[in-house]
């Protein structure tokens, strides 16, 4: 199982609301033609919002649950981790939900934190990587910190 957000979760959550809403609007004006542009133009943002993520964060790790916590290829015990912190980077126009994941030996693994809805982000409810941590492994809601933003 899939404990962290992909790529294809921030297209969805992230970038169609914005070019669905110009899609919209261009639909009720009649212009149909820009259609391919609109297209496009959510490509280009995708592949931004996917690149950047993958530069500035050293290309994420996948967190998944197989049985075991596996963070990439490297299963890792709950007794190596010392925190999980929740990362919100809004150095840019364009903010970035991030997890890091500290562990005992000092390494950090950078996990894509599930997209939240704007209304979870507004009451800051935590996302779904966190409550499914949470509910495989209870002994790591003392080792979760608050969501810092950078």
């Amino acid at each position: 199982m899939l404990l962290s957000g992909t790529y294809l979760d921030r297209l969805f959550l992230n970038v169609l609301p914005y070019t669905g809403g110009i899609f919209i609007t261009y639909y009720f004006s009649g212009e149909l033609r820009y259609w391919p542009i609109i297209m496009i133009l959510t490509a280009l943002l995708w592949i931004l919002d996917s690149a950047v993520i993958c530069i500035k964060f050293k290309n994420p790790k996948k967190l998944r649950y197989r049985g075991n916590l596996w963070i990439g290829k490297q299963i890792i015990q709950t007794d190596d981790i010392c925190s999980i912190t929740p990362v919100t980077d809004q150095r840019f126009r364009w903010s970035f939900e991030m997890i890091e994941i500290l562990m005992k030996d000092g390494t950090k693994h950078m996990i894509i934190d599930k997209p939240r809805t704007i209304i979870a982000s507004i009451t800051d409810r935590p996302s779904g990587t966190m409550k499914g941590l949470i509910k495989l492994y209870p002994e790591l809601k003392v080792k979760m910190k608050v969501r810092v933003t950078i």
